[in-house]
């Protein structure tokens, strides 16, 4: 019994497809241009958006090279500028109040 139950379902099955088939079958052949020529310009677009993002990307990684290289030269030189002013200050070690007193 279950067997021509499950039977019964798969051939009513074919039948909605076959009838489905049928009414629009032919709808089927003429919407396969345009959605040909939708699947192209998508295609297309997307092949262009990803090329200019993979640009900006590389644009950006560049940009991001050059400022951290600026940075680190900004703070090498403002390290050697720190380094000869206090090679050249008078050293504080000295007590000011020596030699305060002779006369």
């Amino acid at each position: 019994m279950r067997s021509m139950i499950r039977l019964t379902v798969l051939g009513l099955a074919g039948y909605g497809a076959w009838s489905l088939y049928e009414r629009y079958g032919q709808r089927l052949e003429e919407l396969r241009g345009p959605v040909r020529e939708l699947s192209e310009r998508a295609t297309n677009a997307t092949r262009t958006a990803a090329h200019e993002v993979g640009s900006a990307v590389d644009d950006a990684t560049e940009a991001v090279k050059d400022s951290t290289a600026e940075i680190q030269q900004a703070a090498k030189d403002a390290g050697e500028k720190a380094a000869a002013a206090t090679r050249q200050a008078p050293s504080s070690t000295a007590d000011p109040m020596i030699g305060a007193y002779e006369s």
